[in-house]
């Protein structure tokens, strides 16, 4: 298949069996694109560990070896996040033997970047290419580019960049810097900060989940000058409805029945030196609840930029009218589809 090629229409066009590899959530998000546009699924199955006696919409739940036995030349849809080594291996070798495509679906909102979404924003997404300062970047978000028109994961891989090696290239540090982590998790990043930088000025760790702050508490007791917000990171202070869902995926929503505090960034602290937005979808938000402290601080950011169809581009804009200054990175770290792609944002 020429790289060219928009994936939905391929789907539209192939007289191949298509499969869905992956049950929950990715699944359903597909399985409605393919209905919305026309386009038969023949099955479903899923990782040998996880093939249970059941049905997923109507199909019975196949392991790869008896799917591939019953359909022969068929055409793989990826339904699920792939970031281990061992999975990342399992999927190169489906791509080998299949054709196989990681459709990107939207996580937390946006439209499907198909043909019309791509015409209807070229003209940002080419502005964003030309914003950013070095070759690896610029191939990064090229190859970003091919994976969401194709669905092909080869431009992933072959644009992954190594998550410490990142981090120490793009993001300046000196002693008593003051970190904000909005969107800290369990304290993952927090405790990795306080290890590489120990004479830190202060961690800040804004995490909405109950369940999971309470791990960042206890998991962080240790750091010196640290402190947590119970709290989504938010334009204002506003009491926001959420949602909570497996892992790192609690978000905000429109409605439900849990609430949680939204607090801006400029409110908490005075001063940043750097600032790391991964949340779940309200990166925009955030961004204007922390503008102050952009424009006088100009701290280092690392931005998460896959969470919505239009953070490629959106956000780095957004950015560079708070901060005309600001040099703009981006990378890929090892992960199908490109959930782990980050904006590094810099004046140092």
């Amino acid at each position: 298949m020429d790289k060219s090629i928009f994936l939905w229409e391929y789907l539209q066009e192939t007289r191949k069996p298509i499969v869905i590899y992956g049950m929950g959530d990715g699944c359903d998000k597909i399985m409605a694109v393919c209905r919305k546009k026309g386009i038969p699924i023949q099955g479903v199955f899923a990782s040998d560990g996880f093939v249970r006696e059941k049905k997923v919409h109507g199909f019975p739940l196949r392991d790869y070896r008896s799917t591939k036995e019953a359909f022969g030349d068929m055409i793989v849809l990826l339904a699920f996040g792939v970031f281990r080594p061992e999975d990342l291996a399992l999927i190169q070798k489906m791509d080998r033997e299949t054709q196989f495509f990681a459709p990107e679906v939207p996580l937390f909102g946006g439209e499907l970047f198909d043909r019309a979404y791509w015409n209807q924003h070229r003209e940002e997404l080419d502005r964003v290419e030309d914003m950013l300062t070095d070759p690896l970047s610029r191939k990064t978000f090229r190859s970003l580019l091919e994976y969401k028109i194709s669905g092909r994961i080869g431009p992933l891989f072959s644009c992954e960049q190594n998550r410490t090696h990142a981090f120490e290239e793009l993001v300046s540090f000196r002693r008593g810097d003051v970190f904000a982590d909005l969107g800290a998790y369990d304290g993952d990043t927090a405790l990795e900060w306080n290890r590489l930088h120990p004479d830190h000025g202060g961690i800040l760790a804004l995490e909405p989940n109950p369940k999971t702050f309470a791990r960042l508490v206890k998991n962080c007791r240790e750091i010196p000058r640290f402190w947590a917000e119970e709290a989504a990171a938010w334009s204002c202070e506003e009491t926001l409805f959420f949602q909570e869902k497996g892992g790192r995926s609690a978000s905000v929503c429109e409605s439900g029945k849990k609430r949680v505090r939204g607090c801006a960034l400029d409110r908490l602290i005075p001063r940043a030196d750097f600032i790391k937005f991964d949340v779940e979808g309200s990166e925009k938000e955030a961004i204007d609840g922390a503008k102050n402290l952009i424009r006088k601080c100009t701290p280092d950011l690392c931005i998460s930029a896959y969470h919505r169809t239009e953070d490629l581009f959106s956000l780095p804009l957004q950015i560079k009218r708070l901060c005309p200054d600001y040099r703009v990175s981006i990378r890929h770290f090892p992960y199908v589809p490109a959930w782990d792609t980050v904006f590094f944002f810099s004046v140092r």
